[in-house]
């Protein structure tokens, strides 16, 4: 897969140095015992909203400008066609990933790189692997963070295609780049 260079997203100064994909128990970790470093960095939570709420030893952070939280299910683009007959045997709707989501996402971290310190962006879901696997690598891209210690920070990621593509999708939109940026979205997809 090729790597992005700083023309195809445009991103020019990065004060995001670093993206680390992690599963929901390291990040309920770090709320718990490193809280110093809540306001020196981002944080961008997917999880269920019963799994967000206080308890006696734990206030879990609230949106900020430094933490997002946000909920999706890991649908990758081969489920969507399923998604229907899952929901019916669900008895529920199932929380797809969707440009709302997406704008939402690259509104944070815009907002964070805009800041003037250098920080880490942590992203978590589930098992740290596929939604925050996709946000991690999407930020590693647009903030252009060397990609041999992105993966070595991130060894176990195995990035959604679909969030993945519609973050690079809703980016190219923003910044005018039409057909050819749709295209070089899709063919990173298919990389993938």
């Amino acid at each position: 897969r090729a790597a992005c260079s700083g023309e195809c997203f445009g991103v020019l100064t990065s004060m995001i140095v670093a993206a680390k994909a992690l599963p929901y128990l390291s990040m309920l970790n770090l709320v718990k015992c490193q809280v110093d470093l809540l306001d020196k960095n981002s944080f961008i939570c997917i999880a269920p909203p019963e799994l967000l709420t206080a308890t006696e030893d734990l206030v879990w952070p609230g949106d900020s400008e430094h933490w997002m939280n946000t909920f999706f299910e890991d649908v990758r683009p081969e489920h969507l066609a399923e998604l229907p007959e899952l929901e019916r045997q669900l008895g529920r709707k199932v929380e797809v990933f969707d440009e709302q989501k997406a704008d939402r996402i690259i509104d944070f971290l815009l907002t964070a790189n805009a800041r003037s310190e250098s920080e880490t962006l942590y992203v978590n879901c589930t098992a740290g692997v596929s939604r925050s696997g996709a946000l991690a690598s999407f930020a590693a891209e647009i903030f252009e963070i060397d990609r041999k210690q992105f993966k070595q920070e991130n060894p176990r990621i195995m990035p959604n295609g679909l969030v993945l593509y519609l973050l690079r999708e809703r980016f190219h939109l923003r910044n005018n780049s039409g057909k050819a940026g749709r295209a070089v979205a899709q063919q990173r997809v298919s990389a993938n």
